[in-house]
């Protein structure tokens, strides 16, 4: 889904010309997702206790913080990426994040990064870098 919704926002900043930014793109996306997040939920009968979960402060927070570092700046960035470099190296460079991840999981979590994902990180860095030296 990431990969095809990569190719088709390039393809319709595309067709829009110079008069599209990424940042417009960006909340287009965001409309129709938010249109088929709530189409669904509707449609499964999942309103009420939705509302009902819009009450509670503590977990809207997180949840406002985590829409504008995820969705809203993630996805802004990578429509930034797309338009300005080849999709294939934006989708590479966008696939890093679980990479990007394990500092994170250090810092906040305390959690212990394995053996096995310190070398996966560092096959994963080492292949974006041959990307870029190629």
């Amino acid at each position: 889904g990431q990969a095809i919704g990569l190719v088709l926002a390039k393809k319709g900043m595309v067709f829009a010309g110079e008069s599209l930014s990424p940042l417009s793109a960006s909340y287009i996306r965001m409309l129709f997702a938010l249109a088929g997040i709530w189409s669904l939920s509707a449609l499964r009968g999942k309103m009420l206790p939705t509302f009902r979960a819009m009450k509670n402060v503590r977990a809207m927070t997180f949840s406002f913080g985590g829409t504008v570092f995820g969705p809203f700046l993630g996805v802004w960035t990578s429509l930034i990426a797309v338009k300005l470099i080849a999709t294939g190296i934006a989708a590479t460079l966008n696939s890093m994040t679980p990479v990007m991840v394990l500092p994170l999981l250090v810092l906040y979590y305390k959690e212990k990064i394995s053996l096995r994902a310190v070398v996966g990180a560092m096959i994963a860095v080492g292949g974006v870098a041959m990307i870029f030296l190629a």
